[in-house]
């Protein structure tokens, strides 16, 4: 005769064996996956990681490039600067020095708004006492430095302008 607990305990180390494939089974398919999944991850972190540093790398020597550009451009901005100040110097000095003369090229006086009176006579027309147009000393001095002001501002409106242009390059 068969014994009922001989079944039953076959029954239940079948069910026992059953369960424990299973979940050795899950177990090793949940280790197979996530391993899957985290080797996924990290080439895909490892791409983006790389992507990262490259693209930082551009705009780093982008950005050193654009600093060395601004360096030479107030590098010249500095030297034109110091060397129209020299030549304003220099020019001022010749003006007091009586080397350099400045001329109007109105010779024949001032003219006059009031139409119908007669002109009068005014003698050397408010020069240095020539009549050949010639400006004094301290009218030639203040034009040349009025000048030098003019050359200084074109000079930072250029210098603005390489900058614009610079970054507009970028």
């Amino acid at each position: 005769m068969i014994n009922p607990y001989a079944i039953l305990g076959i029954g239940v180390l079948l069910v026992a064996s059953h369960a424990a494939v299973g979940y050795w089974q899950h177990q090793d398919g949940v280790t197979v996956t996530t391993a899957k999944y985290d080797k996924r991850d990290n080439i895909a972190l490892t791409e983006a990681n790389t992507k990262l540093h490259d693209v930082e790398d551009k705009y780093r020597r982008a950005e050193q490039q654009h600093a060395v550009a601004m360096s030479d451009i107030a590098t010249n901005f500095e030297k034109e600067k110091q060397d129209a100040k020299l030549k304003t110097d220099a020019r001022i000095a010749a003006v007091r020095a009586g080397v350099l003369r400045l001329y109007s090229h109105q010779t024949a006086g001032v003219p006059t708004i009031r139409s119908g009176v007669p002109n009068i006579a005014t003698g050397t027309g408010g020069r240095d006492g020539t009549g050949d147009g010639r400006l004094s000393a301290g009218d030639s001095g203040f034009l040349l430095a009025l000048g030098g002001r003019c050359n200084a501002v074109r000079d930072k409106l250029t210098a603005c302008q390489s900058i614009v242009k610079s970054d507009r390059a970028q």
